[in-house]
């Protein structure tokens, strides 16, 4: 896992939450209306992977930022609610 202080996550109001991750330059881009999650690698490439099936992915460094998201967005759930990560 990675130190929450090399993570930057922001959530604009069209309910798109960005997770930056700051050691690698790679990002997570959750989009809620459309189910699906963005992983943008180190070599700024794209993938998106839909919600309901992100864990089972075969991008083994998409899965293990994934589930740090998910640690992180669960500690925040008292703030506000995030439906689509419910492993």
């Amino acid at each position: 896992m990675y130190d929450d202080e090399d993570i930057y996550m922001f959530t604009l109001p069209n309910n798109v939450t960005q997770v930056n991750f700051q050691h690698d330059q790679t990002k997570m881009v959750f989009n809620c209306r459309n189910q699906v999650v963005t992983h943008i690698n180190i070599r700024g490439e794209r993938k998106i992977y839909p919600l309901n099936n992100a864990l089972e992915a075969s991008n083994a460094d998409m899965v293990k930022k994934l589930k740090q998201t998910d640690f992180l967005l669960r500690g925040m759930r008292d703030h506000c609610t995030y439906p689509y990560l419910t492993n």
